[in-house]
C-alpha cells in the first residue's frame, strides 16, 4: 500500500490549478478565476517566481535587483539545493498584484512545508511559519496539517512583493537514506473566504473518523487481549489480539502525523511505523487462516511473516508502492489457497472471517485504483473505505469469537442430546439397568455426601487445630514473656528473703546479747549487731525499690492511655516535657550542664496525637540522652586536654508528608554490638538498679501504636540520634 495514502489533506488539496506563464521580471495578476473548488490559489505552482540559495535579510528589499537570481518555482524545488549537512537555505521572491475581482474579500495565507519560513511583504516581515534558522538549535519546524490560514490584508490594483526565506534541516536527511521523490514543496497558498469553512470541515471529518479508527480499535484489541489471557490454551485467539494490535497501531500512526508530528523527522518515523505495522499484518493474515482452518501453522508460513517484515521496511526506504502490492497479494493469496484446500470443513463461522479478509482486500484495492479510475480523489469516500479496511476484518473476528463459542455450545448440547438418546434406549431395553443404575446413582450420591461430610469434618478439625495453635503461640509468646519478667522480680525477691532472714536471725542474737548486758554481756557487741540490721535493712528497701520499679515499667508497658488521637501541639509539648525531663535531671542525683537547642518550625501546627503516651516517648528519649552524656563526663574527666560540652538538639518539621521529630545528643554513641538490642523489652545497659530495660521498648510501641517509625542513628563516641517519623495526611 503507498505509504502516502494516509496523508489525507495533501491527497486532497494537491488538486490541479491553471498555470499561466509569466517572465521573473513580471508582475503576476491574481485573479478570483484562479482559485480551485476549495476557493486556493497555489501561488508555488505558478511562474514568476525567482530563488537565491543562503541567507541575507536585505533580500526582503522591494527594490532588490534580482537579475542574478535563479527562475525557480517553489514547487520544483529539490533536496538537490542541500549542502552536506542536509542544510535547505534560500529565498524566493514573487511580485503580484490582484484585480478588482478581490474588491471585499477577506483572504489568507496558508505555508505547506515541514521546514519553516519566514514571509515578507513589500520588504516588511509580516509572518513566521516556525522559526527559520541555519542553527539546527534555534531553527523549530512547522506542522502544516490541520492549520487555519492568517489573514492576508492586500489591496486590488496594488502591486506587492511577496518574499519568503525557508530553512529544512530535515528532508535532505531523509531523501539520502530512502528513494523517495526528492521534492521539498514549499507551497504558499492564498486562501479565500470559502477556504476556512472548507478547512474546518476537512479537519472535523478526518479527527471524528480517526477517533471513530482508534476507539473502536482499542475497544476491540482490549477485548481480544482478555479474552486471549482467559484463554491462553487458544493460540488462535493469541494471534487474533496481535493483529488487531497492529491495526490500532496504524490508526494511531495515521492519526499522530495528521495530529502530533512537528516536522518531518517525526513524520518519517510515524509513516514508517505505520508501513511496517501493515505489513505485520499482511504476515499475520495467512498464519490465522492457516490455524483456524488447520489448527496448525508451518514453518513456511513463519518465514513468509519474517520476509514481509523486510519486505514493509523495503517499501518504506524505497517508497516503491508495488511492494505493499505484491505482499498484500502474496499474503491474500497463501489464504486463499489455505481456503480452497480446507473448503469441505469450513464451517459458518469460518466464512464470516474469510469474508471479512476478502472485503478487506477489496476496500484497499477500492482506495488504490479509486483516484486512478475517477481522476478526482473524494475524501469521504475515501474516509468511508478506511473504516472498512480498518472494522471489517477485526469485527469479522469478533464474530468468529461469538459464533464460535455458540458453535461450541451447540455441539455440546448436541452430545448431551445424543447421550441422553442412548441412555433411554439402553434403559428402555434393558430395565434391570435402570435399577443398576438408579442404585448406582443412590450409592455415588451416599459416597458423596459420606466424603462430603468427612471432607466438612476434616475442615472443622483443621480450623480447630489452627485456632488450637494459634492460643498455643499466644500463650507461648505470654509464658515468654511471663519468664522473663519472673526472672527480672526474682533476683531482687531473692535480696529481700535472704537479707530478711539474716535480719531475723541477727535481731535474736542482739536480743541475746541484751539480755547479757545486765550481767556479761558486751553493750558494743550488741550495738555492731544492730548497725548490721540497719545496713540489711537498707539493703531490703533498696532491692524492693527495684522491684517496684520493675513492676511499674511492666504496667507502663501493658498499659496505654486513652488511646484516642486528638489535635495537638506537637511544639508545646516538646517544650513542656524536654523542660521536664532537663529540671527532673537537674534536680536529681549527678546533674549535669546540659545546652538545650530547640529547633521547632513554627508553621507545624496540630498533629493528631494521644498525648499521655507521646509525652512519655519524649521523656524516655531526654532521659536517656542525659544518662549517655553523663557517662561521657565521667569517661572524660582524667583527660584534662579534652573539654567536653553536652548537648540535646530536638527539632520537628514536616517533609513529604509526614511529621519529622529529631532527638539528638553528643554522648558517647551506641556500639554497634548492642545497637540491635536496645529495643528488646527488659534490656539495660545501666548497671544494678538504674534502669528496667522497658523505656526504649515502651517507646518503639508507643509509636508504631501512632502508625510511626523509629530509627536510630549512631556514631560512637560522637553521639546518638533518635528520628521519628509519624505519616500525615493533610
Amino acid at each position: 500500500m503507498n505509504k502516502y495514502i494516509f496523508l489525507v489533506p495533501a491527497l486532497v488539496l494537491s488538486l490541479c490549478v491553471s498555470k499561466s506563464a509569466y517572465s521573473q521580471d513580471t508582475t503576476v495578476v491574481l485573479s478570483t478565476d484562479m482559485f480551485n473548488t476549495e476557493h486556493v490559489i497555489y501561488l508555488s505552482n505558478l511562474d514568476g517566481w525567482v530563488f537565491r540559495p543562503g541567507h541575507d535579510p536585505a533580500w526582503a528589499d522591494p527594490d532588490l535587483d534580482t537579475s542574478d537570481w535563479e527562475v525557480l518555482k517553489p514547487s520544483d524545488l529539490t533536496t538537490d539545493f542541500a549542502d552536506e549537512s542536509g542544510l535547505i537555505e534560500g529565498w524566493f521572491r514573487f511580485r503580484f498584484q490582484l484585480d478588482s475581482t478581490f474588491a471585499g474579500l477577506p483572504l489568507g495565507w496558508r505555508s505547506g512545508t515541514f521546514g519553516a519560513k519566514a514571509l515578507y511583504l513589500d520588504g516588511e516581515k509580516i509572518l513566521s511559519f516556525g522559526i527559520p534558522d541555519a542553527d539546527r538549535r534555534r531553527h523549530q519546524s512547522f506542522n502544516p496539517w490541520n492549520r487555519m490560514p492568517d489573514p492576508a490584508t492586500l489591496e486590488t490594483g496594488r502591486e506587492y512583493v511577496l518574499a519568503f526565506y525557508l530553512v529544512d534541516h530535515h528532508r535532505a536527511r531523509i531523501d539520502r537514506i530512502t528513494l523517495w521523490d526528492a521534492t521539498i514543496d514549499p507551497m504558499m497558498r492564498l486562501t479565500g473566504p470559502e477556504y476556512p469553512k472548507f478547512l474546518h470541515s476537512l479537519i472535523l471529518l478526518l479527527e471524528n473518523f480517526q477517533i471513530l479508527w482508534i476507539t473502536a480499535l482499542f475497544l476491540l484489541t482490549f477485548l481480544f487481549w482478555v479474552i486471549s489471557f482467559q484463554s491462553r490454551g487458544e493460540y488462535m485467539f493469541r494471534l487474533i489480539a496481535w493483529i488487531n494490535t497492529f491495526f490500532l497501531i496504524t490508526a494511531l500512526s495515521t492519526y499522530g502525523q495528521t495530529s502530533i508530528a512537528t516536522n518531518q523527522i517525526q513524520m518519517y518515523l510515524l509513516n514508517f511505523t505505520y508501513t511496517v505495522s501493515a505489513h505485520v499484518i499482511f504476515g499475520l493474515i495467512p498464519m490465522i487462516v492457516s490455524q483456524m482452518l488447520k489448527g496448525t501453522i508451518s514453518r513456511q508460513l513463519k518465514i513468509f511473516f519474517g520476509v514481509m517484515i523486510l519486505v514493509g521496511t523495503a517499501s518504506f526506504f524505497t517508497g516503491w508502492a508495488l511492494l505493499a502490492a505484491v505482499a498484500l497479494t502474496a499474503a491474500s493469496g497463501i489464504a486463499a489457497v489455505n481456503v480452497w484446500t480446507a473448503r469441505a470443513r469450513i464451517v459458518a463461522s469460518q466464512w464470516i472471517v474469510m469474508g471479512g479478509l476478502v472485503l478487506s482486500i477489496f476496500w484497499i484495492l477500492f482506495i488504490l485504483l479509486y483516484p486512478i479510475l475517477t481522476g478526482e480523489p473524494s475524501l469521504t469516500m475515501y474516509l468511508v473505505a478506511m473504516s472498512a479496511i480498518y472494522l471489517t476484518f477485526p469485527i469479522s473476528l469478533l464474530l468468529f469469537i461469538s459464533m464460535r463459542y455458540k458453535e461450541i455450545l451447540f455441539e455440546i448440547q448436541n452430545n448431551a442430546h445424543e447421550v441422553v438418546r442412548l441412555t433411554s434406549e439402553k434403559l428402555e431395553a434393558e430395565k434391570e439397568k435402570q435399577v443398576i443404575v438408579a442404585n448406582q446413582k443412590k450409592n455415588l450420591e451416599q459416597e458423596v455426601d459420606k466424603r462430603t461430610q468427612e471432607l466438612r469434618d476434616s475442615l472443622e478439625n483443621l480450623r480447630a487445630t489452627q485456632e488450637q495453635l494459634v492460643q498455643q503461640e499466644k500463650l507461648a509468646s505470654l509464658g515468654q514473656l511471663t519468664a522473663g519478667i519472673a526472672h527480672e522480680i526474682k533476683n531482687p525477691l531473692n535480696f529481700v528473703n535472704n537479707f530478711s532472714d539474716v535480719s531475723l536471725e541477727m535481731v535474736d542474737e542482739a536480743l541475746d546479747e541484751l539480755k547479757k548486758i545486765s550481767g556479761k554481756g558486751d553493750a558494743a557487741a550488741a550495738a555492731a549487731i544492730l548497725a548490721e540490721i540497719k545496713s540489711n535493712l537498707a539493703k531490703i528497701h533498696e532491692h524492693g525499690s527495684r522491684a517496684d520499679g520493675i513492676v511499674k515499667s511492666m504496667l507502663q508497658h501493658s498499659r496505654g492511655g486513652s488511646g484516642k488521637m486528638e489535635p495537638t501541639d506537637l511544639n508545646a509539648l516538646i517544650r513542656e516535657y524536654v523542660n521536664l525531663s532537663f529540671h527532673g535531671m537537674r534536680a536529681a542525683k549527678d546533674p549535669i550542664n546540659v545546652e538545650i537547642d530547640l529547633q521547632l518550625d513554627e508553621d507545624l501546627g496540630q498533629v493528631p496525637l494521644i498525648v499521655e503516651d507521646f509525652s512519655r516517648v519524649i521523656l524516655n528519649l531526654c532521659n536517656n540522652a542525659f544518662d549517655a552524656m553523663r557517662e561521657k563526663i565521667d569517661s572524660e574527666s582524667t583527660n584534662q586536654n579534652v573539654k567536653y560540652l553536652p548537648k540535646l538538639t530536638v527539632s520537628a518539621k514536616f517533609r513529604n508528608g509526614a511529621v519529622i521529630v529529631e532527638i539528638e545528643d553528643n554522648g558517647p554513641g551506641i556500639p554497634d554490638e548492642i545497637k540491635d538490642k536496645i529495643l528488646q523489652p527488659f534490656f539495660t545497659t545501666k548497671k544494678g538498679t538504674q534502669g528496667t530495660g522497658l523505656g526504649l521498648s515502651i517507646t518503639n510501641d508507643i509509636i508504631k501504636a501512632h502508625g510511626g517509625d523509629l530509627q536510630i542513628q549512631t556514631k560512637q563516641l560522637h553521639g546518638t540520634l533518635f528520628l521519628i517519623t509519624l505519616p500525615q495526611n493533610r
